[in-house]
């Protein structure tokens, strides 16, 4: 009996040991996986940050985007209202240079009756000297 009792506990001691071993083991995997996550843990943090500061970069670039937009709209604006303008005023040169040509060939025209009359005059005279 007392062989029995000596022979138990030596296989508890075993068992123990087994258990003990086993646990240590599973302790081991821990700590390994608890590094493998805090290693994660932390190139994700620098992954976060890195596209933290892409995103702010984007944004300035996206802000300047938008600035260049808005100032080149209102010069645009600028030069359709300034085209207008340059329009009109074609518009009025061209009807004051209609009105001038008219009114030049208006003066051609009695500038030809003129000689016409003159020479009509001249021949005129001629004439009455002749006799």
């Amino acid at each position: 009996l007392e062989h029995a009792k000596q022979q138990l506990q030596g296989e508890n001691k075993q068992t123990q040991a087994i258990t003990n071993l086993e646990r240590l083991q599973e302790l081991e995997q821990l700590r390994l996986e608890k590094q493998r996550l805090q290693t994660e843990t932390r190139n994700l943090e620098a992954d976060k940050e890195h596209l933290v500061l892409e995103s702010n970069e984007m944004s300035k670039r996206v802000q300047s985007v938008e600035e260049r937009m808005i100032a080149m709209t209102a010069e645009c604006r600028k030069m359709e209202e300034t085209s207008e303008e340059l329009q009109q005023k074609n518009a009025k040169l061209n009807a004051q240079l209609e009105r001038e040509t008219a009114r030049a060939e208006k003066a051609e025209a009695q500038c030809s009756e003129l000689a016409n009359e003159s020479r009509k005059t001249l021949s005129g005279l001629e004439h009455a000297k002749q006799q």
